[in-house]
């Protein structure tokens, strides 16, 4: 009761508020058991006729109602029509008015996702009718503080604000649109309309919203701006990222796009700021409508590119940033236009303007990275300019520079030899400097030597490394994450070449990659500390004090992170290439990769899984003839495996079983299923063979979408589908790869596991089931069945009229993996695939004669027909099929056909060679053109013998003719063709 007539009675502003603080919270201890009039006595306050009680007792309300958490909750509705009250009378003063905006904003917070929040819903539009107030009073804090409301139920689950949204949108704008307002309370508007695109798309969607935003939008973006600093949060930035987000929340995606395109339609036509609003807009949905835009790049880009003929820098300076995105954001589509975009990036490198320049650099590196072969005619170019940025004034430019080095080296091997001297000559002091300012330039170099040293080979780049290297191990004296980052990536670049002559320097280099992996300093924490009037509070409750417990908030630096993966990497990477000499730190590496197994970040725990890979390959590599062992197909038969091995691969895989059970990222599931295919493939039956229970459990739990990383299933408001769809495809198909993996180094032996998965894959296979998983499941049944062999004979009759239907279906790609698995069926399945012979001729003619059918699907088609005809030729009308058959060939998409259909043929030679003698010239050709593209086609030693056992049967007897067809070949194919007629029989 002092404390309530202190503060009637205190005439100073700054000592009400004080004591205002200090009375909510001794009440927030005493109230109602020691104070139970506290809300009479406020409320006595707030309809006092002195408009200083009022205010006292409006600040009051509002911070017990920010305090006391649900002890007021009795008392909202009281407070609820105080506020109507206040906020309807026209002549509240304005303090007061701001007091009951932010009052009323903690009552609604109090009933944060409360069903009954519904019954204050009429306080939205009243809040909005008070920030109109407010706007033309320019009190703009409590503008601010009611902006932050609607951000608030933007977050809630109930609806308060749905029926309100157009209202509030209009007033947001109001506010972001007055050039009058200062900067901050104009970006604030920006951001509420960002926090309702994010948490309630679908309300935007229902009341057609987005139109009238963006139209709204475009003028502010369109707004002349002055010169700002980088980091300057501006309205334009913010509106900008408020583009960005709302292409990036919306369920319409395509209708989005194309209101965004008419708009740019009209403002591209107009003067500088409005083509500078359009370009804008180009740039900032370039990565969240990347689809939408690469089917238009063909207009869109030819009009950003002719920007750069304009004279106003406004226009120059935004065509620069938006083709710096679209180079990063619209891969790799958009690599196909190289050519009209490079020699624009070389031009703009000449810009009188930094900003263009360093824009130019940001997209040659997205181009660099991504050429591959493509960039060497521009290398001559290239490198020159990119040296000269290295004077550049700005440090980060010539960071930008240094990186479009480094992907230009690594793209273009050894034709970036004549640059190598040049640029390690400038890649030297770079990495001595020891400046704050030029860490990163330093980190940005060591890495470049390091792509460089991989790109050009040992030979040439041994005689540089000990400079470098040296230069590397002095940069960790400086404690700066990221240049330990890129030294570790200098470290797994050289050990790559270098191989077993790196392991000179491992007692040096693995302690180094220890202290980062173990390392906990990029942790930061946060303690909140008393304020002043939590200090008073404790003098007058100390069991309130006992009550408040410190909280802290943990922080952690990104760099520190990124460092972390990097070291993780380098260990995989260096176990790898060093073999035998890594052996003797194994022991000690494995329990450092335990130490982070469980860790928080995902990146990181994806290069455990990737690092334990390696381990194993050191192991092998250590013991084991070419780092693989010899294994026979089938479980149970397999030779002992090395025990070095056994120990590196047991830890391998108890990890994997874990991370399959226990991931929440899919990504990383998806690289521990990798990583286990692979293993697989260089140890055989011998490395999952003790764990086949295990992991045949977790295969299943996969198969029923049912693992810890495949939470699809529950979508929150602004979540995109079609990215869940994606992942769950990509984690379904790396299930189904390993699947295949085991099936095919156990053959037949592991039919009887394979059955328990067979069940869960047969329910994708469902005519109700989404195209893709159908689709996707087809494919994989036809994989697995091709490595069992003879048991799938008992999965004809259950998959044969699955894949004649789905042969029957639109999409070409269902089509095409159906003909692949009816193909299989055929070649494993014996007589019990007799009976749909004739069926499946019928469906599979339509294949080879119908316009536009995709390249892949006829070459599946191809190695169906062959597989029919080397099981059962005397079934079928080959009078009829051959000519199909023949005319499908050669293979244009699908090169691993190639060996069915080769045996097909080589069987019709033998033994019905009547039917083939019409299509010998046609024959010669395919096999000419096969051989002249032997990698392509993946042509094993053996089955090149067999061709050219096949080829001189040809010769021998057709000697001239088949002379004369050679003769008519392109000069590649037919040198081909007479090198494997003269290839000596083995």
């Amino acid at each position: 009761m002092i404390l309530m007539e202190s503060l009637a009675n205190e005439a100073e502003p700054a000592v009400r508020r004080g004591l205002t603080q200090l009375i909510s919270n001794v009440a927030k201890y005493t109230f109602p058991q020691d104070w139970p009039n506290l809300v009479d006595q406020v409320m006595q306050l707030c309809t006092s006729p002195n408009p200083v009680h009022r205010e006292c007792g409006l600040r009051l309300v509002g911070d017990m109602l920010n305090n006391f958490g649900t002890a007021l909750k009795p008392h909202y509705v009281t407070f609820y029509q105080l506020f109507q009250t206040v906020l309807a009378d026209p002549s509240t003063p304005a303090n007061s008015r701001g007091l009951a905006i932010r009052g009323l904003g903690n009552l609604l917070m109090g009933m944060f996702g409360d069903k009954n929040l519904l019954q204050y819903k009429e306080a939205i539009p009243l809040l909005v009718i008070s920030l109109r107030g407010c706007l033309e009073h320019h009190d703009e804090d409590t503008i601010v503080h009611g902006l932050e409301i609607f951000n608030d139920m933007s977050e809630c689950s109930v609806p308060i604000l749905e029926p309100y949204l157009p209202m509030i949108i209009q007033l947001m704008f109001q506010i972001a649109g007055n050039t009058d307002l200062e900067v901050g309370t104009r970006t604030a508007a920006l951001d509420s309309i960002l926090f309702i695109a994010e948490f309630k798309p679908k309300s935007l969607k229902k009341h057609k919203l987005d139109p009238t935003i963006l139209e709204l939008l475009f003028p502010i973006l369109a707004e002349p701006e002055e010169e700002y600093d980088e980091e300057e949060t501006t309205v334009h930035r913010e509106a900008a990222r408020l583009l960005e987000g709302l292409a990036t929340a919306t369920k319409t995606r395509t209708q989005f796009f194309n209101t965004v395109m008419a708009l740019v339609s009209a403002y591209i036509a107009g003067g500088p700021y409005q083509q500078k609003a359009a370009i804008i807009a180009l740039s900032m949905i370039s990565q969240p409508c990347g689809d939408q835009l690469i089917e238009k790049l063909d207009v869109v880009l030819p009009v950003i590119l002719g920007k750069f003929a304009e004279a106003d820098p406004v226009v120059v300076h935004v065509a620069g940033t938006c083709l710096s995105r679209f180079s990063q954001n619209l891969q790799p589509e958009i690599i196909e236009h190289h050519q009209q975009i490079i020699p624009c990036l070389f031009h703009m490198l000449d810009n009188p303007s930094e900003h263009v320049k360093e824009q130019a650099c940001s997209a040659l590196a997205a181009f660099c990275n991504n050429l591959e072969n493509e960039i060497v005619p521009y290398v001559p170019d290239l490198v020159p300019k990119l040296l000269m940025l290295m004077n550049h004034p700005r440090i980060p430019v010539q960071d930008t520079a240094v990186t479009c080095l480094a992907s230009t080296a690594s793209a273009a091997q050894d034709h970036f030899l004549p640059f190598m001297e040049q640029v390690l000559s400038i890649m030297q002091p770079c990495m001595a400097q020891a400046s704050e300012d030029r860490l990163t330039l330093r980190a940005r170099a060591t890495d470049c030597v390091g792509q460089i040293a991989a790109a050009v080979g040992r030979q040439r780049f041994e005689p540089y490394f000990q400079t470098f290297m040296d230069l590397v191990l002095d940069g960790f004296k400086l404690n700066y994450f990221e240049l330990r980052e890129c030294s570790f990536l200098f470290f797994s670049n050289v050990s790559e070449i270098l191989q077993t002559d790196f392991s000179n320097y491992l007692h040096v280099v693995v302690p180094l990659v220890a202290s980062a992996i173990l390392s906990n300093e990029g942790f930061h924490t946060v303690v909140k500390q008393k304020d002043q009037y939590e200090e008073a509070l404790s003098q007058i409750a100390p069991e309130a004090d006992e009550r408040e417990s410190t909280t802290s908030d943990m922080i952690v630096k990104t760099a520190f992170l990124e460092e972390k993966v990097q070291a993780v990497h380098c260990l995989g990477a260096i176990a790898e290439n060093t073999g035998a000499s890594f052996m003797m730190f194994m022991p000690k590496s494995i329990e450092i990769l335990q130490s982070v197994e469980e860790y928080f970040n995902s990146d990181v725990r994806g290069q455990v899984v990737w690092a334990y890979s390696c381990f194993v390959k050191a192991a092998l590599k250590a013991t084991v003839p070419n780092g693989r062992i010899a294994y026979q197909q089938g479980f149970g038969r397999n030779p002992a495996v090395p025990e070095a091995v056994l120990t590196v691969s047991q830890s391998a895989m108890n990890y994997y079983l874990t991370e399959l059970l226990c991931e929440p990222d899919y990504e990383v599931a998806v690289m521990t299923y990798e990583a286990m295919q692979e293993l697989i493939d260089l140890m055989g039956p011998a490395f999952v063979e003790p764990y086949m229970e295990a992991l045949v459990e977790r295969l299943k739990l996969y198969l029923k979408r049912k693992a810890e990383c495949q939470d699809f299933a529950q979508e929150e408001e602004g979540q995109e589908e079609d990215d869940d769809e994606d992942a769950d495809q990509t984690v379904l198909g790396a299930t189904l790869s390993l699947i295949a993996e085991l099936a095919k180094v156990g053959g037949a032996s592991f039919d009887p596991v394979f059955q328990q998965l067979a069940q869960e894959m047969l329910t994708y296979l469902k005519p109700s089931k989404p195209l893709p998983q159908r689709m996707q499941f087809i494919g994989g049944f036809a994989e697995i069945l091709d490595n069992l062999g003879a048991p799938t004979a008992s999965y004809c009759t259950t998959l044969a009229p699955l894949c004649l239907q789905y042969l029957t279906e639109e999409d070409d790609d269902l089509k095409r993996n159906a003909a692949f698995c009816y193909g299989v069926l055929v070649e494993h399945g014996g007589l019990a695939m007799t009976s749909f012979y004739q069926h499946g001729l019928q469906v599979l003619h339509p294949m080879f004669t119908t316009p536009d059918i995709t390249p892949e699907a006829i070459d599946n088609a191809v190695g169906a027909v062959a597989r029919m005809i080397l099981v059962a030729a005397d079934k079928l009308p080959l009078a009829q099929i051959l000519p199909l058959f023949f005319e499908g060939l050669p293979l244009k998409a699908d090169f691993s056909e190639f060996k069915s259909v080769f045996r097909a043929v080589n069987a019709l030679w033998r033994y019905k060679p009547d039917a083939v003698m019409p299509f010998m010239a046609k024959l010669i050709a395919v096999v000419a053109q096969t051989v002249a593209h032997k990698e392509r086609y993946e042509i094993s030693e053996d089955l090149l013998q067999e061709l050219s056992i096949l080829v001189k049967s040809w010769v021998n007897q057709f000697g001239a003719e088949v002379q004369n067809v050679v003769a008519s070949l392109p000069a590649e194919q037919g040198k081909a063709f007479m090198e494997l007629v003269q290839r000596p029989t083995m």
